[in-house]
C-alpha cells in the first residue's frame, strides 16, 4: 500500500507473513472500494474548471495544525481558485481554523458545530462548490467515508478527491511490531500529491497568523518576567488525554536539570492546565499556563531554545515555527501517526515494553485509562540524554 506506512520488518514465520499480507491486502481492498464509489459520485477532476474549492477537515488543535502545510500545497496547486474550510476545530475560538491560518491562504472557515444536516446541506449548496477535498481523520471508517462523499455530492459538487483509509484496528499489536505509519502532516500531504506538477512541491509549510500584535503581546509577558535576554526552554506539561501526560515528578527533575545547566524554563500549556505548571514553579521556572493563546503560543515557541512536550498541541506547535521538540508518546495509537517531523533535532521517545500497548484508550467511555504505565516507563534520564544530544 502506498503513502500510508513503511513495512519495517516483513515478518520471520509464515504465519507472520500471511497476517502481514492479509493486512495489507486488507488496506488496499477498503480504498479500492473508496474509489469505485468516488469514481460513482464525483465527476473526473478538470482543474481549469476549479473556481470554488471547499477543503474539509475536522479536529483539535493539533489536527489542524498537521493540515495546514496539505492546505498550503492545495493553494498553490489552484492559484485562481477560492478556498474555503468546512471544520469543528474550535469553532470561533483562539484555536479556530480561521484564527491560525494566514488571512491570505483562505478566503473563510464555516465552522459546522451544531448545524442540523439540513442547515449545513443548503449552505454548500448555495456556496456552489466546484470541488471538495477532504483531508481525513487518521482513524476514519470505511463507512465514513462513504457517507461523506455521498452528502457532498448531494450538495452538488461535481468533484471530490481526498478521501483515504489509514488505520484498520484488527492485529494493532502486530502493525505496532512491523508498520511504522507516516505522520499526519506527511499523510495529508501525500493524500493530494496528485494534485501537483513540477512546480508544486510537497514541503512542511505552516503559514500561521502571526502578526506585529501578536509578537508584541509574547514581548510583553516577557519582559514582565525578566526572560527577554534569557535562553530558555519550553516543558508542555498537560495533554488532551490524561494517559498522554508524562508524570510530573519526573518533568520537575528535568526542569532541575535545565537550571543546573543555566537555562531558565517556562512551562506552555492552556489555562486549564496552569494548576499543572504550579506544581513545577520554582526560581527560574515560569508558569505561563494560560497566558497566550496559540498564536502567541507559537511565536513564543519560535524564541525557545528547544520544547519537551507531551503528545499535544504545543508539540505541534514547536515543530511547525522550527523549534526542535522532544516528544514524549503514549503507546496507545499507532506508531508514527502524530509524531513530529523526523528533521531539525525532533526527538520521539516512546516506550513498547507494556503488555497494553495499542490500547487506543480514551479519557472518557468504556476504554479508558487508569494507569499510564507506558509513560511512567519513560524515565527523566532518556529525557536527560537528548537534551545533551541537542545541546
Amino acid at each position: 500500500m502506498k503513502n500510508i506506512f513503511e513495512v519495517i520488518n516483513s515478518g520471520t514465520s509464515v504465519k507472520e507473513k500471511i497476517i502481514l499480507k492479509f493486512i495489507i491486502a486488507d488496506y488496499k481492498f477498503r480504498n479500492k472500494i473508496i474509489s469505485v464509489f468516488k469514481h460513482l459520485v464525483f465527476g473526473r477532476l478538470s482543474k481549469e474548471k476549479i473556481k470554488n474549492i471547499l477543503i474539509f477537515r475536522t479536529g483539535s488543535l493539533g489536527d489542524s495544525i498537521c493540515a495546514l502545510p496539505s492546505i498550503e500545497f492545495i493553494r498553490k496547486c489552484f492559484t485562481g481558485s477560492e478556498i474555503d474550510i468546512l471544520t469543528t476545530s474550535g469553532g470561533h475560538s483562539l484555536v479556530s481554523m480561521d484564527n491560525l491560518i494566514r488571512r491570505d491562504r483562505f478566503r473563510k472557515v464555516i465552522d459546522y458545530t451544531g448545524q442540523s444536516k439540513r442547515e449545513l446541506m443548503k449552505l454548500l449548496k448555495f456556496n456552489n462548490y466546484d470541488l471538495v477535498i477532504e483531508l481525513p481523520q487518521a482513524h476514519v471508517s470505511l463507512f465514513t467515508e462513504l457517507r461523506n462523499m455521498f452528502a457532498f455530492s448531494r450538495a452538488d459538487i461535481t468533484y471530490g478527491e481526498g478521501w483515504q483509509i489509514s488505520t484498520i484496528k484488527y492485529f494493532r499489536k502486530f502493525q505496532e511490531k512491523h508498520f511504522l505509519f507516516e505522520n499526519e502532516t506527511k499523510r495529508l500531504l501525500s493524500i493530494i500529491s496528485a494534485f501537483g506538477d513540477g512546480d508544486n512541491r510537497l514541503n512542511n509549510e505552516y503559514y500561521f497568523n502571526i502578526t506585529p500584535e501578536v509578537k508584541k503581546a509574547v514581548i510583553d509577558i516577557l519582559d514582565e518576567n525578566s526572560l527577554l535576554d534569557c535562553t530558555f526552554i519550553a516543558l508542555a506539561v498537560g495533554a488532551k488525554r490524561l494517559q498522554n501526560r508524562w508524570p510530573l515528578k519526573y518533568f520537575n527533575e528535568i526542569a532541575n536539570y535545565l537550571i543546573q545547566s543555566g537555562f531558565k524554563v517556562i512551562i506552555v500549556g492552556t489555562e486549564d492546565e496552569r494548576s499543572l505548571g504550579e506544581q513545577l514553579k520554582q526560581p527560574d521556572v515560569f508558569n505561563l499556563c494560560g497566558k497566550f493563546n496559540p498564536l502567541e503560543s507559537a511565536y513564543l515557541l519560535s524564541l525557545c531554545k528547544f520544547t519537551i512536550s507531551n503528545d499535544s498541541g504545543p508539540m505541534h506547535l514547536s515543530y511547525a515555527v522550527g523549534t526542535p521538540v522532544i516528544s514524549i508518546f503514549s503507546s496507545r495509537d499507532f506508531p508514527g501517526k502524530w509524531y513530529p517531523p523526523m528533521t531539525n533535532n525532533n526527538v520521539v521517545l516512546r516506550n513498547i515494553n507494556v503488555p497494553c500497548t495499542m490500547c487506543l484508550s480514551e479519557s472518557t467511555g468504556k476504554n479508558i485509562c487508569n494507569n499510564n504505565i507506558c509513560m511512567q516507563g519513560i524515565m527523566p534520564g532518556d529525557i536527560i540524554a537528548e537534551i545533551n544530544k541537542i545541546l
